[in-house]
């Protein structure tokens, strides 16, 4: 049976329609918020690099109750009981540049909070050694965060959606980093 994403997109999109169309009206950041909010988007990062390296990886813990990754990963309730397939997996999310690329930087380019809602742009950087082209790769994304603050609760995140891009000329590297492994007799791990 196939499955369509077109619910889930179409979901994210009006989401973040009415988000931006809160936020229209803005008010000030507080400082005390938009700490916690950049806290919150460092701790998201260090837990999908932790994934990445075989390690116990805690990012359930920072989203909210139905909160979504794009493209369509449901936020699974972990109370329940969960199959078999997400146990046995490898990392969680596999497909996101920050638990893909060897090397990896963010940089939080516009911050909007309200009282209960925080949209957040954030530019993503990665670099990838190619073992066959014997080179060191860069990919770059731009990913939008929906948070939400629930009372007497931390932030969390209601929508985190990532898509790649082109890297931006003032962002290019060069030279690009070296990531070859130290024994060159043997592809990364």
């Amino acid at each position: 049976m196939r499955t369509s994403r077109a619910p889930s997109t179409l979901i994210a999109f009006v989401l973040m329609l009415v988000v931006s169309l809160i936020f229209s009206t803005a008010m000030p950041v507080r400082a005390d918020e938009a700490d916690a909010v950049k806290e919150l988007i460092g701790r998201w990062y260090s837990e999908l690099r932790k994934g990445r390296l075989g390690e116990k990886s805690d990012v359930w813990t920072l989203l909210a109750p139905g909160g979504m990754i794009e493209p369509s990963h449901r936020c699974y309730d972990p109370e329940i009981p969960q199959p078999r397939m997400l146990k046995m997996r490898g990392p969680a999310y596999s497909h996101l540049l920050a638990v893909r690329s060897q090397k990896f930087t963010h940089e939080i380019e516009s911050l909007e909070v309200e009282r209960t809602l925080a949209r957040i742009n954030v530019w993503e950087r990665g670099w990838i050694y190619a073992w066959a082209a014997k080179s060191t790769y860069e990919n770059a994304a731009g990913a939008t965060f929906i948070l939400e603050k629930r009372d007497g609760q931390d932030w969390k995140i209601l929508l985190y959606a990532s898509r790649s891009s082109a890297v931006r000329p003032q962002d290019r590297d060069d030279p690009m980093p070296d990531l070859s492994p130290k024994d060159a007799t043997r592809p990364l791990e």
